[in-house]
């Protein structure tokens, strides 16, 4: 597989083009499920060359990742999708759990 080199750094903009009458639907509306805003944001999770531990777990309004120790929380609401990258290394990657997916 090929190895992608992009960094969240080198995004300037995301462009998408729509009919009129399909942007109406999709833009800012309140379902996530159909709100262009929510479906193009991206949670990108980078690790590292070496062995990382990157963990992801579901709260009731947030999604808590771990990597290497280092905690962030990001709102349920600021992300559409999630990418994890996780580097060359031996790594250990969970995400959610059995009775708690994300």
């Amino acid at each position: 597989m090929q190895d992608e080199s992009i960094a969240p750094e080198d995004i300037e903009r995301i462009r998408v083009q729509l009919p009129s009458r399909s942007l109406r639907t999709v833009d800012n509306a309140a379902a996530p499920d159909l709100n262009l805003q929510h479906l193009m944001a991206l949670l990108l999770i980078d690790g590292s060359p070496h062995s990382d531990s990157i963990v992801l777990t579901r709260g009731k309004r947030a999604v808590t990742v771990n990597v290497n120790g280092e905690t962030s929380v990001f709102s349920l609401k600021s992300f559409g999708r999630i990418r994890i990258r996780a580097g060359r290394g031996n790594d250990l990657v969970m995400v959610g759990t059995v009775n708690n997916p994300i």
